[in-house]
Order: structure tokens, then C-alpha cells, then sequence
């Protein structure tokens, strides 16, 4: 039999209509209700990049595309990626029933970032949301990632976890109970806050036509942090970040990973369209402009710099042999820099790579110093210690690796050798020491896991303790139940409007709105409780 599908609410998750459907449906499981609406029982429905949008917007009988921008942060990912082919990967995966690659394609695993997986609400968006539409729902607003103060009533967002285990695989909708004590703000998580939420509705309704580095490279030429030759004054600018955002990296709460407080990722934002995740764009974004759209619409006013030359490969293959002529013709790598528009250092290391001998140092780097350096690095050591240990700069030794030809895969080779045994070991001394671990409890708990999974999931299964079997469990005692919740009910509800209301009380399973055949006993203690309060 078809079941009722709660009307859709503007700027309400995808999270949050699946779960409104699940509460108000006679499905008593979450299995139950996935079945019902993607034809497959285990889902877990991540917080902005959720997958399965098209089935749930044909059940709802609204537009899947719609949904995607309203329901997710589809908009705030694909303006990161650079390709169009990876920006309608990311669409049908999202679309789709490609859960498991939505993280990968959206690079959102790529970013190496600690970002967590939360659920979010506002305390005045929960009063408001019962007041409009009779109940409450998750906000895709409040679920961006950055996103910690309310951008319409300015307050502190609580949270609760949506990882492994947690509210992912159930269907929760906010209520009281998930509050926390509502710690105050500072002006930078404000900003941050409100800025990501406008680029995320910019981004819904237009997209760039053209590439946001433009809008940086002009927004800080005005600033005067790029130089006449289109040089990045990084030094300054870094600087005027960490002043700029120093809140929001030294609050105790967290807020964003630390390693962005370096702000290393600003140079492949300004020179390149690299695909790095929105909050980094975001905190640059964010320091040039007051809006999005003052970003977007600002006009190139002065000589635009130079844009990178597109190289096919039958160019670069004689642009490389020019290059080669040249050396061989005598000229310094300075002049082949000069004429060819490369680095130096770059021309060096074509030059070491086809056995040309180029000036270097031979105070310092002899052809005994060579061998020497070979020999370390064949064996694996570190490019710092053996710099340190011959007293010349790791880039000078990086070369020496380069000129070689297969020295450094075979290095890359050795790395994951010895990241694979060390795994490998942390995993078995777990095991050694938690004998009575089960698979999630290991996979918790030690870190070893996941990377094993990833590169050596055949030997991780011949270590891990055999899967539990499913155990039985034996169905709820409504009678036992009922006698319960009407004794709690006469001894610690003292008013209440609604039946809803005593229900959330209790854990908000709407047994007592749904379940009044099984609950008499509670039931008519409950409506008693509602009479009494509503009669006074």
C-alpha cells in the first residue's frame, strides 16, 4: 500500500525529508523505509553530499535537479572541481545510487582534511520551523561545512554526530534535547558562516563563466599583493590572513582543521585552477570581499596577467629538444631560461635527466659528494637528513635523485613497503593486545584499518577475528512498556499542550501519537496530562 509523502519544505536537507517521510510513515524500521524509497534496505545518507536524489525527488514528485541544489551542497563541490566531466561525475553520482564514490569524485576524501560528519541546528530555527510548518527539520544551510553560527538569527549552532554508527544510518529530526549550552560567537565565525551560506545560494542560481582565479588575481593586484610581473607577494599575504581569521584558528572549540591555518594552499588558488576543497576558497574569498557577488562582479581593469600556455604533446616534444639544443650549444641555463620561458630549475633538472653537465658548486657537490648522496638515497634515507649530513639544500639533493633515471620510483617503492610493514604491525599489536575486539571495534579504534582496507584488504581479512553472527532479538513488551510510560508520565510530566510534546519527553519514537492500541495505560495518562493543562 502507498504511503502519504510529506510535502517538501524550501531549504530543508535531503537528510531531513527522508526522515521526516521515515517518522511519519508506518515503517517501524529505517531499512524499511530505504527499501520503500531506493529499492535497497542498507543507506546512510551523508549531511550536504547525499546520494539516491533522484528516487527520493520522483517519490516526492519534484524536480530531481531542484533537489540537488536545494537539498545539498552539490553547488559548493562541483564549483571546486575543475573539468565539467568531473563536475557531472559528481551530479549522477549524487543522483544516482553511487553513495560510495560521491566522497571520492567529489574530492572531498582527495582534501585529506579532518572535517567530520555533523548534524546542525539552531535553537530559533527549531521554535520558528514548529510555528510555520508543525515541525522541525535539518537545514542545508546549517549543514555546510564552516557553517557554525545561524545566518538568520546569528546564533551558535549545536550539533550532533552523523558518523559511523551515529545518525546517519537512523532518521532523526531535530528537538530540544540536542541542544547544547549555546556557546557565544565570534565575528569571524559570523562572517565565515554567512559567507559560505551567500556563495552557496550564488552558486545555486548562477554559475561563473569564467575562472574565480581571474576574480583573485584582480581583487589582489588591487591590494597590491601581486606585483607588476604577476608575482605573489605570498609572505604579505599570509600575514594578513592569519591577522584576518586568527579567531577563528585560536577558538578552543576547533572549528576548522589547524593545518589551514598555514595557509599554504592560497598560491595553487591564485596560479592555478586546482581542485581543493570549498573552505579553502572560502577563507580566501571571504578576506577580498564582504559578498560573493562583489567577488564575481569585479571587473578586470587593468592588463590581465598572462594566462598559462596550453602545451599539446607533439609541442611539448619539440619545445623540449629546442631546450636541449640549446644547452648543448653551451648557452648557461640562465640564457635557455631566458628564451624559453621556463624556470631554472626547471632547465636544470631536463639537463641533469639527458646527462648534460651543468655549473654547480664543486666546493659542495663533487662527484664523490654525488655518489654518496645516490647511495643514501638508494637506500631509502630522507632527503633532509642527507642534506643536513652533507651540509647543501634539499633541492640540490632532490635533483642528484632526479638526474638518476628510476631512483625515485624506486624510492616511492620503498616508502610503501615501509608503510605497508608498519601498518601491517599496528594492526597486529591491536589485535594482540584486544583480543576480544569484534571487526567495527578494531576498525574504531585503530587507525591501521581503513589504510589496510584501502591497499591490503585480502590480508586484513586473514587477521581480523571471524564475523559475528546476527543475533536474535526478541520483540518489545508493549505491556511491560505501557506500565512504564504511564507511571513516568503521572510522576514527571507536569504540563504539556500536546501528545507530541510527551512524546519527544521520552525520546521522540512517537509511540504515544501512533501506538495507542499497544500504550492504552500511557495513552490516557497522557491525554489526562494535555486535558488538565489546556483546561487550566
Amino acid at each position: 500500500m502507498s504511503q502519504p509523502i510529506p510535502q517538501y519544505i524550501a531549504g530543508e536537507s535531503v537528510y531531513s525529508m527522508v526522515a521526516n517521510i521515515h517518522l511519519h510513515s508506518l515503517d517501524t524500521t529505517p531499512q524499511q523505509t530505504n527499501q520503500r524509497l531506493f529499492n535497497i534496505e542498507h543507506v546512510r545518507l551523508h549531511p550536504v553530499l547525499p546520494a539516491h536524489v533522484r528516487d527520493l525527488a520522483e517519490s516526492a514528485s519534484i524536480n530531481p535537479f531542484k533537489l540537488l541544489l536545494d537539498g545539498t551542497g552539490y553547488s559548493l563541490y562541483a564549483f571546486t572541481l575543475a573539468k565539467p566531466t568531473e563536475r557531472l561525475k559528481l551530479m549522477n553520482s549524487m543522483l544516482g545510487h553511487e553513495g560510495g564514490s560521491v566522497l571520492r569524485v567529489s574530492r572531498q576524501a582527495a582534501s585529506k582534511l579532518a572535517l567530520g560528519v555533523m548534524l546542525k541546528l539552531c535553537p530559533s530555527c527549531l521554535i520558528d520551523d514548529e510555528a510555520t510548518h508543525g515541525g522541525s527539520v535539518w537545514h542545508t544551510s546549517h549543514q555546510l561545512y564552516g557553517v557554525t553560527v545561524c545566518p538568520v538569527h546569528g546564533q551558535r549552532l549545536s550539533s550532533i554526530s552523523a558518523g559511523e554508527g551515529k545518525a546517519g544510518r537512523k532518521y532523526l529530526l531535530p528537538n530540544n534535547h540536542m541542544l547544547d549550552d549555546g556557546a557565544v560567537h565570534t565575528d569571524s565565525e559570523k562572517h565565515l558562516s554567512r559567507f559560505i551560506t551567500q556563495l552557496h545560494d550564488f552558486l545555486n542560481k548562477q554559475s561563473p563563466l569564467f575562472s574565480v582565479r581571474r576574480c583573485y588575481q584582480q581583487a589582489l593586484t588591487d591590494r597590491g599583493y601581486i606585483t607588476k610581473n604577476g608575482n605573489l607577494r605570498f609572505k604579505a599575504l599570509k600575514a594578513d590572513l592569519t591577522a584576518y581569521w586568527d579567531e577563528l584558528f585560536t577558538s578552543p572549540n576547533n572549528l576548522l582543521p589547524t593545518e589551514l591555518s598555514n595557509f599554504n594552499f592560497v598560491p595553487r588558488l591564485v596560479h592555478s585552477d586546482a581542485n581543493l576543497h570549498f573552505i579553502k576558497h572560502v577563507l580566501l574569498m571571504a578576506f577580498l570581499a564582504k559578498t560573493p557577488e562583489i567577488l564575481f562582479n569585479m571587473q578586470v581593469r587593468h592588463q590581465p596577467l598572462s594566462e598559462p600556455v596550453t602545451i599539446n604533446k607533439v609541442d611539448q616534444v619539440l619545445e623540449t629538444n629546442k631546450m636541449l639544443v640549446l644547452l648543448r650549444s653551451g648557452l648557461s641555463m640562465r640564457k635557455v631560461s631566458v628564451l624559453s620561458g621556463r624556470s631554472v630549475g626547471f632547465i636544470k633538472q631536463l639537463a641533469l635527466k639527458n646527462g648534460i653537465k651543468v655549473g654547480s658548486r664543486a666546493q659542495l657537490v663533487s662527484e664523490e659528494v654525488e655518489r654518496a648522496i645516490w647511495r643514501k638515497a638508494f637506500m631509502g634515507q630522507h632527503r633532509d637528513v642527507i642534506a643536513k649530513e652533507h651540509r647543501i639544500s634539499v633541492s640540490a639533493v632532490e635533483q642528484i635523485i632526479q638526474s638518476h633515471k628510476g631512483l625515485s620510483a624506486w624510492r616511492k617503492h620503498l616508502r610503501a613497503k615501509t608503510k605497508l610493514r608498519e601498518t601491517r604491525n599496528r594492526l597486529i599489536d591491536h589485535i594482540n593486545s584486544h583480543p576480544s575486539d569484534t571487526r567495527n571495534e578494531i576498525k574504531a579504534a585503530c587507525s591501521a584499518y581503513m589504510w589496510l582496507f584501502k591497499h591490503d584488504k585480502a590480508w586484513l581479512y586473514q587477521q581480523l577475528p571471524p564475523a559475528q553472527k546476527k543475533v536474535f532479538r526478541s520483540r518489545k513488551d508493549w505491556g511491560k512498556l505501557d506500565n512504564d510510560l504511564s507511571r513516568r508520565i503521572m510522576l514527571e510530566i507536569d504540563t504539556a499542550k500536546s501528545m507530541s510534546e510527551i512524546d519527544r519527553y521520552f525520546g521522540g519514537h512517537n509511540w504515544l501519537p501512533r501506538q495507542q492500541a499497544k500504550l492504552p495505560k500511557a495513552y490516557l495518562a497522557a491525554k489526562e496530562k494535555i486535558e488538565r493543562c489546556l483546561g487550566s
